[in-house]
């Protein structure tokens, strides 16, 4: 019996004497028969990728001819993948982009192959961008890159303070601070798939300026209180600050390594305006630079205290005579006084002496030892007090003066001649001691004795009874001071 056999691989089959014998034919092998088996025939459907990267390809395989049941060996290749346990099946689902191949083996072992490509468009990619960062009040640009997927695209942006559009570049005027923060766009190719990118947007706030400390008023070649300034904010930064200094407002200099936020200025000798020059550092560089409020420190003119006379002497218990201006007190501020008193010296200590708040001063009298005055001339102005202190005016008290004692009395004849008077030389006195004698005679006053001047005295010869006493005097720079009297001492002529 022989078969013509159709297929991949034909065969001839043939019983010659009880022997079988199996020749192979590439194509076509004739003998003697009557019936002839079809082919394998394979046809396919399959379903690409609309969006790059998703695994939703298919493969509806058809198998025609041949003799079933069919076998089905499925491999992949150029990026493709069978899907695990779908190896043998018929159909295969859930593929990525690639080439699939698959074997059809009928009852025979006749064999078909067939090769599909499920394809893909380019990866659909977008890329946002911005202007960013900007400064306050510019516009903000946003754009946006596409590349892949399927042209016709559609765009949809969102962002910050309710921001939406569907502009492939939109651009926001007058952009502010609020305007700050995360932007998104999602295009939408024609197969409707997506890509999505953003973008973090910084709107820097307007560049202000520091706010520097208030005005002062202070004393002549003083040290004003430190001057500090609040930091800049806004604009990009890094800041850079410099303080500067003017006589007038007008003519600004730098002051050499002044540019912290803090400044403490020299002394002063006339009045000076400061401020603090800013510099935004950063890009983009939201204003190049500004400067803080003036602060004026203004610097009164220096007080002069003026000049007070005199020195004096004066004996102790006495009156000093009252002070006088020989140059009057200045300031540019209203000037204000107090007199104050040592006893130690012109260098004090000083202690006010109350009530004595005018210009001139009158001591009280009864001073008993020497003391020291001198003026406190005071010019306020805008609140701040400035003294100045005047010279020293010297009241000098002599040490109390005490007379001694004299002796002695005595009893003479008319015409008689006395003894000398004498005595202990008393005490006291600051400056050059003499004496002073007096004489009573009858109801007389009391009458200094021309030349008596030494501490013991030889009246004449007397005619009528007559009383003597002595005082001790002190002589400083002129002034005088005598003790008050001795005791009497009385020569009787009989």
């Amino acid at each position: 019996m022989k078969y013509l056999l159709n297929g991949v691989r034909r065969l001839i089959f043939s019983i010659v004497a009880g022997t079988l014998l199996l020749l192979s034919l590439h194509h076509s092998v004739y003998a003697e028969g009557t019936k002839q088996l079809s082919a394998i025939v394979l046809t396919e459907t399959h379903v690409n990728l609309l969006c790059n990267g998703f695994a939703i390809g298919s493969i509806d395989l058809t198998v025609t001819g041949g003799t079933e049941p069919y076998s089905y060996v499925w491999t992949a290749s150029g990026g493709g993948v069978v899907p695990v346990g779908q190896e043998n099946n018929q159909d295969l689902t859930g593929l990525v982009a690639g080439t699939y191949d698959v074997e059809v083996t009928d009852k025979l072992s006749s064999t078909e192959t067939l090769s599909v490509i499920i394809t893909q468009p380019p990866l659909l990619t977008i890329s946002a961008s911005s202007n960013s960062p900007s400064c306050d009040g510019s516009t903000l640009n946003l754009s946006s890159t596409v590349s892949g997927g399927i042209p016709n695209y559609t765009f949809i942006w969102t962002g910050p303070n309710g921001f939406s559009s569907n502009l492939q570049n939109p651009s926001i005027a007058n952009a502010t601070s609020v305007n700050s923060g995360l932007y998104m766009v999602v295009v939408t190719d024609e197969n409707g798939c997506t890509a999505t990118s953003s973008i973090t947007v910084v709107i820097r706030a307007a560049f202000l300026a520091p706010v520097a400390s208030s005005n002062q008023t202070i004393c002549y070649n003083t040290l004003p209180a430190a001057l500090t300034a609040t930091a800049a904010t806004g604009g990009t930064g890094p800041y850079t600050y410099q303080w500067q200094s003017s006589p007038d407002g007008l003519t600004w200099n730098n002051i050499t390594g002044a540019t912290a936020l803090t400044y403490s200025p020299l002394a002063l000798t006339s009045t000076t305006r400061y401020r603090i020059l800013v510099t935004d550092a950063g890009i983009p560089s939201c204003g190049t630079a500004v400067s803080s409020n003036i602060v004026v420190i203004t610097v009164q003119a220096e007080v002069i205290p003026g000049v007070v006379a005199a020195n004096q002497t004066i004996c102790s218990g006495g009156d000093p005579a009252a002070f006088t201006i020989t140059t009057p007190a200045s300031g540019s501020g209203t000037l204000s006084y107090q007199w104050q008193s040592s006893t130690t010296a012109c260098t004090g200590p000083w202690t006010d002496i109350p009530t004595a708040t005018s210009s001139i001063y009158d001591p009280p009298p009864g001073l008993t030892q020497t003391t020291y005055y001198h003026r406190v001339v005071t010019s306020t102005l805008n609140g701040i007090p400035c003294t100045a202190t005047s010279n020293c005016i010297t009241v000098t008290i002599q040490t109390q003066i005490t007379s001694g004692t004299i002796a002695a009395d005595q009893t003479l004849c008319n015409g008689g001649d006395p003894a000398i008077l004498t005595g202990d030389a008393g005490s006291g006195g600051s400056g050059t001691i003499t004496y002073r004698w007096e004489s009573f005679t009858g109801g007389g006053p009391w009458t200094t004795i021309a030349g008596a001047t030494s501490i013991s005295y030889d009246p004449l010869t007397l005619i009528a009874t007559t009383q003597y006493r002595r005082f001790r005097v002190s002589t400083l720079g002129g002034n005088v001071c005598e003790s008050s009297a001795s005791n009497i001492v009385t020569i009787t002529i009989q």
